[in-house]
């Protein structure tokens, strides 16, 4: 069953695998550590922030993708010295006045429009991600979701991925694109393997 805390995150975890891995247990000890830990700075929080596991993750994903199209992509914010720089940074320099990344902007002065200097969001590109998905790799999709389910049923609920997948693809629920893509991923990656 697709079990959804609000309509953007959903839950698609074969109950069987969950219980082989203790996952019940797993999150309620990390939920009690968290709880246990001291209040981090600033800086703390900041360099936690940047070196947590799910970056590399990403970039490594990211990296992948832009390969299969020739495109070497290049990550500049990653840059080491920029990191140091700005982990040195004092806090009034990436937080004033309820602005965030202020020194960044403080520094596009004259380089880029007032408005986009200033502008107070970030772009959302789920919906472009969604219609690409559905539009280039429908076909992949549809055999690692419906046809061979095999290196994914282990570890995902069938039913409520086939779930989700309806809400995105009939009902124009864009936002289980990304989680769909992250399930389907590693059989798309096996199948890819054995060609």
């Amino acid at each position: 069953m697709l079990k959804r805390r609000n309509r953007q995150r959903w839950t698609a975890i074969n109950p069987d695998f969950a219980r082989n891995i203790g996952l019940a247990e797993r999150s309620r000890a990390l939920a009690t550590e968290d709880q246990s830990k001291p209040t981090l700075t600033s800086p703390e929080e900041h360099w936690r922030s940047i070196s947590d596991a799910v970056n590399p993750k990403a970039l490594e994903t990211y990296t992948k993708c832009a390969a299969a199209f020739s495109i070497e992509p290049r990550y500049l914010f990653w840059d080491r010295r920029l990191i140091e720089f700005c982990l040195a940074l004092p806090s009034e320099q990436k937080l004033s006045r309820g602005w965030d990344r202020v020194v960044l902007r403080r520094a596009l002065t004259n380089s880029v429009p007032g408005k986009i200097q200033w502008r107070p969001d970030k772009a959302n590109f789920n919906p472009n991600f969604a219609r690409s998905l559905l539009m280039f790799a429908q076909g992949l999709l549809e055999n690692v979701i419906v046809q061979d389910t095999q290196v994914i049923e282990k570890y995902v609920d069938l039913a409520a991925l086939h779930e989700a997948y309806h809400l995105y693809k009939y009902e124009d629920a864009s936002e289980y694109a990304i989680p769909i893509s992250q399930v389907t991923t590693p059989a798309l990656c096996q199948e890819h393997r054995q060609d």
